[in-house]
């Protein structure tokens, strides 16, 4: 019965993922350039700031840890910001589509560590 509810959910998430890459595609390409680049660099500047809340302060303290000073040692790790990218991987291929990846946008998410150069 488990395996039979994780398919179900598998086939519903895969459903819900294709409709809203179609719905965004259809909407990227009937607002202007001067818009779809605002709501671009916007959504680069939110997924930044999701980025670094992954992993809770608490973390580094619990092991006897500087919380600032790992955090920042931790957004310079070569290793971290390769395995980030590899994370953000189908999610920055569908937006380099629609045409979210450009300019200002591609450029937070590079110094992000969220996509590969």
């Amino acid at each position: 019965m488990i395996r039979q509810v994780t398919r179900i959910h598998v086939i519903e998430e895969a459903r819900h993922i294709k409709y809203a890459r179609e719905e965004m595609k259809r909407l990227v390409a009937e607002i202007p350039a001067v818009r779809r680049r605002a709501a671009a660099y916007g959504m680069a500047q939110a997924t930044r700031l999701m980025a670094t809340q992954v992993i809770h302060p608490s973390c580094y303290t619990a092991v006897g840890l500087d919380p600032k000073l790992a955090r920042r040692v931790a957004a310079r790790s070569p290793h971290r910001r390769a395995t980030m990218a590899w994370a953000f991987r189908k999610c920055t291929a569908f937006f380099d589509e629609v045409g979210f990846l450009d300019g200002r946008a591609r450029d937070v998410w590079l110094r992000a560590g969220l996509l590969e150069s």
